[in-house]
């Protein structure tokens, strides 16, 4: 283990440790462009150019390429280092256009920063700037603004190191060096979007964020992605309550410093068709309700059917998707009332990859398997669901949620039930069955927390509202409950987690107030298997 000087203090590191890597652990910042942990290190833009004398004398060396070795005397402030920032900034900056106000990277540019930081020079060039391609679009997700580029290659070592996909390259040479694409390819791998995250100027933008907002008008919160079995660390960016974008939050754990493209953009498919009141159809007529209405409607409908035929009668199709205080909820109700529980979802056999997307699209499935397992709730799947509707035994079936993958002869069942209601956030094909539906929040919309696939648990936060009168699927199931006569006393979400706590071995010890921001990963596994 090398031990060696950074600016006069002493430090020791593990032998292969670069330079960066050990200044950092002094707590001392060198700035970079090219260089991203999650990537190779070409050391090609020089601007982590540090004194280092190794016994020779000192030398300029790239902090981000070069080991720490033994006796080595590092200097990170010096003149000489000093005069290189400077020098490697005003490089950079010759071509580069002055359109920081109408770029989207305002607000969060390196390259901005690094001026103010180590720079904060004026100009001196006096001849007319080289002119590259503006607006080009190199994907459906990605545009380039050649002449932004300052060719640091992240996102060509992305395409070739993380995706394998190799879309892009740098054509030319010189100062007419640019970002493309090879002939006949587009960047259109399913994480493309991650070369906009990595990107450290405005040369690559998002298509679907591009001039929607300035980043420092957002708000940002952290929250976890839902749309498969990895639960990707993430940020949510609002603007007037409403999502402009989703990006990755590094959680070494789980996702690294990426996201996929699907995850990140799978907001906008539910800003159609949201459920903002209850809905009652009959006969072809549909009338609205006001959700608390709704919600003492759904508990009426419940208790008549007990009433009369006994809680075998009822059936509930719960979502794994659906977040760990959700789905315990469902099952304390499920089991308080007697009725039957059954788990649809979305698809188990999707796209899956090596890098972080998982076949099953659903984001907690792990976490309802611990619970139900846990709580020695008895269920089926679809195929039993079906079976008894077509024996008889379901008169009313409650659907939570509406995005369920279902066979057609399902859905076929689903419609010969007596009475289908539902709990759900917005519009989805199988819910036409549905007599009475009430509103519920969506993920970007209320707190909880998710396991993945790998027995990692992780909250979510609420990042916008819409209504404060439509409740979270835990409340509004407590409160549906209540109307129809049983005792569900839940009110706010970290008596759920306590609760949740005592009965289940696996989140014993855990408060939902204390969990940290990337999550703990539960101890050994238990059956976890797919319903």
């Amino acid at each position: 283990m090398p031990t060696l000087k950074i600016n006069d203090q002493e430090v020791t590191v593990e032998q292969g440790t670069t330079v960066l890597k050990a200044a950092a652990e002094t707590g001392v910042e060198i700035p970079t462009f090219c260089y991203h942990p999650g990537l190779s290190a070409p050391a090609n833009c020089r601007m982590c150019l540090v004194e280092i004398d190794g016994g020779r004398g000192p030398q300029l060396m790239p902090a981000c390429y070069t080991q720490a070795g033994e006796g080595m005397d590092v200097k990170t402030d010096s003149p000489t280092t000093k005069d290189a920032q400077k020098s490697v900034l005003e490089f950079i900056l010759l071509n580069h256009p002055v359109d920081c106000p109408i770029c989207d990277q305002a607000g969060e540019c390196t390259l901005q920063d690094h001026y103010f930081d180590y720079s904060a020079q004026p100009s001196r060039l006096r001849h007319t700037k080289v002119h590259k391609p503006k607006v080009k679009v190199l994907g459906p997700n990605i545009v380039l603004d050649a002449e932004r580029c300052i060719l640091c290659t992240r996102c060509v070592r992305f395409c070739d190191e993380v995706t394998e996909t190799h879309e892009l390259r740098v054509t030319q040479r010189g100062d007419h060096s640019e970002i493309t694409t090879f002939p006949g390819l587009d960047l259109d791998n399913k994480y493309s979007l991650c070369t906009a995250d990595i990107c450290p100027v405005g040369a690559l933008t998002s298509r679907g964020f591009r001039f929607k907002a300035r980043v420092w008008n957002n708000k940002r919160t952290k929250s976890v992605c839902d749309q498969c079995a990895r639960n990707c660390s993430t940020f949510v960016d609002t603007l007037r309550n409403d999502v402009k974008r989703v990006s990755p939050r590094t959680n070494e754990e789980v996702n690294s410093w990426w996201a996929c493209d699907e995850g990140r953009t799978a907001f906008k498919k539910y800003q159609e068709g949201r459920y903002l009141k209850g809905v009652i159809s009959h006969e072809g007529t549909t009338n609205e309700l006001a959700p608390s209405d709704s919600y003492h409607r759904l508990g009426s409908q419940l208790s008549q059917t007990v009433e009369a035929h006994g809680g075998e009668a009822v059936g509930i199709l719960i979502h794994p998707s659906w977040s760990n205080e959700d789905i315990f909820v469902a099952a304390q109700f499920a089991m308080e009332a007697g009725f039957s529980l059954y788990v649809g979802g979305r698809a188990t056999d999707g796209y899956e990859d090596n890098i972080l997307i998982r076949g099953d699209k659903n984001a907690n499935r792990y976490g309802m398997n611990l619970i139900l397992e846990a709580m020695g709730v008895k269920h089926g799947g679809v195929d039993s669901l079906a079976a008894a509707i077509e024996a008889g035994t379901i008169r009313t079936l409650l659907i939570l949620d509406g995005e369920h993958a279902l066979p057609e002869s399902v859905i076929t069942s689903i419609g010969q039930v007596e009475k289908v209601i539902a709990l759900a956030a917005w519009q989805t094909p199988i819910l036409d069955a549905a007599h009475v539906i009430a509103p519920t929040r969506l993920v970007y919309e209320r707190g909880g927390t998710f396991v993945n696939f790998e027995g990692h648990i992780q909250r979510f936060h609420k990042t916008q509202m819409h209504d404060v009168n439509i409740l979270s699927p835990w409340h509004a199931l407590s409160t549906i409950a209540r109307a129809g006569g049983w005792d569900m006393q839940y009110d706010r979400i970290s008596d759920v987690f306590a609760g949740m706590a005592e009965m289940v071995p696996r989140f014993a010890g855990l408060a939902y107030q204390e969990l940290p921001d990337d999550g703990v990963t539960t101890v050994q596994a238990a059956s976890t298997g797919a319903v």
